[in-house]
């Protein structure tokens, strides 16, 4: 019995600090934003957890879990980690932990076109943290007013979105201004896309561009192209296509300075192409549309590799933990050789406890499994049921073509139909968005294919929703292809 505790026992100390620095590793990935690597040291983490029984400590590697799955658009996957973390007594975790479960709870259910959830939850941290003095939990608090804030700003409900972005800056200004030039940056960012959009007020949108670019440029930060592109537009809208061209092409210098390559808001070569149209520069517009294909094809690989090697990441844990099991089989062989009879029995029924949690955790993964792949089946389905023409419509979707809508309108001719009957106020842009939607693109293809951030296609995604009177409880998608 001695000998057995020996070999199975790994001090308490020792298996928190492990798991610790796993952890610690995995929240660096998402502050640096690579979301594989928060997987990969939250599953080593949770393999070691498992392994020696540190329950404690799974709440906190769920959460990151969460986090990264949900930056990776695998929302199902994100809400079962999410789902897990309310059976460890979730009410008696610090605000902190609280806050961010609550943040990522919004974030999918945002993701997945259900708004009214997404509110529920930002409105469940601001009763959490609204009296708090603490600054992370003031920051988090920040956060959830620029969460509400672009709610109502897909809603189309202006004053609401200006409220809300008022109650985060007037947060950040607690706090010194180097700390929070960024989010401060972004707001005045936001809001000069919001009078650009909605109120269609060229001059303010433009003091808020300028504003954003000064701050940027006071703190010598290099990610000057979203500023760039929105006094570019301001330009574009008033005929000044000179200067819209010369701010273009500011933004394409300043995004090859800092080698994003992969940017998903870099949407600089579709915006080129349209200011050379106007410009009657046929040869430098078929140049930038050329460059916008070879993005979008690049974007797609990028977004592809990274969907495997998450993948990848499950499959490799479970190989690991399948070895892990064997090894331990064999470890406690050799002590059942030189215990006692009664040893034996302890050995016997330890083992056996060990093969049901091994099967536990086998189904475990192949059920992740199966998540993983359903949008892939999803699609397989959809190709299925359609005629010859789809993958025709799909390319030209994918390559942002002038002619996708009215292609797609000769193969599904009722489909635009039937949505101006609903609303006929819809536009060309909105109709072809839809169109999108009904082939099965989501959030993230729609961002990749039209150069824009997943943020607005989920902003134009609500919006539809209000046009079309669809309901926030209705999946979007089952909407789409029910009509």
């Amino acid at each position: 019995m001695f000998l057995l505790c020996i070999s199975c026992s790994d001090p308490q100390k020792e298996s928190d600090k492990k798991i610790d620095s796993l952890i610690q590793k995995a929240h660096n990935g998402m502050v640096t934003l690579e979301y594989l690597k928060t997987i990969k040291y939250a599953k080593e983490a949770e393999s070691f957890a498992l392994k020696t029984n540190n329950k404690k400590k799974l709440p906190y590697i769920y959460l990151e879990l969460a986090h990264g799955f949900s930056s990776l658009e695998f929302q199902k996957e994100s809400i079962t980690y999410l789902n897990k973390i309310m059976t460890f007594d979730f009410d008696k975790k610090p605000k902190e932990f609280k806050a961010r479960v609550n943040h990522i709870y919004s974030w999918n259910y945002m993701e997945l076109g259900l708004g009214k959830q997404a509110l529920e939850y930002n409105r469940k941290n601001v009763l959490l943290l609204k009296n708090s003095k603490d600054s992370v939990e003031l920051k988090h608090l920040a956060q959830t007013y620029e969460d509400i804030a672009f709610h109502y700003y897909a809603e189309e409900i202006t004053d609401s979105s200006f409220h809300y972005f008022n109650k985060q800056k007037n947060i950040l200004r607690k706090f010194p201004e180097k700390e929070t030039f960024l989010s401060n940056a972004t707001i005045y960012s936001i809001k000069g896309y919001l009078f650009l959009e909605q109120k269609k007020q060229k001059d303010s949108a433009r003091l808020y561009f300028q504003k954003a670019l000064a701050l940027r440029k006071k703190y010598n930060d290099n990610y000057l192209d979203r500023e760039y592109l929105g006094l570019g537009e301001c330009s574009f809208l008033e005929g000044d296509y000179n200067k819209a061209l010369e701010y273009y092409l500011k933004a394409e210098k300043n995004i090859q300075e800092k080698n994003a390559e992969f940017n998903k808001n870099n949407d600089i070569n579709q915006v080129l192409a349209k200011v050379y149209e106007a410009l009657n520069d046929t040869e430098k517009q078929t140049y930038y549309l050329k460059k916008n294909k070879q993005f979008n094809d690049s974007l797609k690989v990028a977004h592809k590799q990274n969907t495997d090697e998450a993948v990848s990441l499950m499959m490799n844990k479970k190989t690991e933990e399948n070895t892990s099991v064997k090894k331990n089989y064999t470890a406690l062989l050799i002590v059942i050789l030189i215990a006692l009879s009664v040893t034996g029995i302890f050995i016997y029924r330890y083992l056996k406890k060990r093969k049901i949690d091994s099967d536990k955790t086998e189904e475990l993964l192949v059920e992740k499994e199966i998540l993983l792949s359903q949008k892939e089946e999803e699609t397989q389905d959809l190709r299925q049921k359609v005629n010859e023409s789809f993958e025709e419509v799909v390319q030209l979707a994918k390559d942002n073509h002038p002619e996708f809508l009215t292609r797609f309108n000769e193969v599904y001719p009722e489909f635009s139909k039937k949505l101006l009957l609903i609303n006929p106020s819809l536009v060309a842009s909105e109709l072809k968005f839809c169109a999108m939607i009904f082939l099965n693109f989501v959030t993230k293809d729609i961002a990749e294919y039209t150069f824009t951030s997943p943020k607005t296609v989920q902003n134009r995604k609500n919006s539809l929703r209000k046009k079309l009177n669809i309901s926030s409880d209705e999946d979007l998608y089952v909407w789409f292809k029910n009509i």
